[in-house]
């Protein structure tokens, strides 16, 4: 029961961290930088936001022991 409280938590914070890289991020960067700047910085978000945690490796991700 934890664990499916912990995927629903999960995908709900993946799915608000697009939308505010959608939404807020990448038009701010499009208004302060030239269109190819932007776009180069605009594409590297989602890699940046969204690193793949290895299983098992969440303990440590989190800072925890």
């Amino acid at each position: 029961m934890a664990y499916r409280f912990f995927r629903i938590i999960a995908m709900i914070w993946g799915v608000g961290s697009v939308l505010t890289l959608g939404y807020v991020a990448a038009p701010v960067l499009f208004s302060m930088l030239d269109r190819t700047s932007a776009r180069s910085v605009a594409a590297q978000l989602p890699a940046v936001s969204h690193r793949e945690i290895p299983r098992g490796d969440l303990r440590a991700a989190a800072g925890i022991g």
